[in-house]
């Protein structure tokens, strides 16, 4: 880069190529200030202060829903003694079914009308 700065330096000198007219940049910031229309600041009201406004109301309420998630998960579950209770029911209801009732209310769901009659009369 060195080398390129001096090559351009050899070539055409410290010369600057372009001026500003004299006194030109010595005010022109207050020049340019006076041109431009006078407008009152306007104030723009952003989106989000709701939001930050409702942020503790809002973790009080995931707080609320959370405890009443754990409680509804927590009451929900049958307790031990409940389940072996539950694993008993279950299997004398499974023996009693092998007992052959299960065959005796296949027949009786398969009798009509008269096969009641014909039976009563045997009676």
């Amino acid at each position: 880069m060195v080398k390129e700065d001096k090559y351009i330096e050899n070539r055409f000198g410290k010369v600057q190529p372009f001026k500003a007219p004299q006194g030109y940049l010595d005010n022109f910031a207050d020049q340019f200030m006076a041109q431009l229309p006078d407008q009152a600041a306007k104030t723009v009201k952003t989106q989000h202060a709701i939001l930050f406004r409702m942020r503790p109301a809002m973790i009080a309420a995931a707080s609320v829903l959370a405890v009443a998630m754990t409680a509804t998960v927590y009451f929900a579950k049958p307790f031990a003694g409940q389940r072996e209770q539950a694993f008993t029911t279950n299997q004398q209801t499974e023996s009693s079914l092998n007992d052959g009732s299960v065959e005796e209310t296949a027949f009786y769901s398969m009798i009509d009308n008269g096969d009641i009659y014909a039976m009563l009369a045997d009676e």
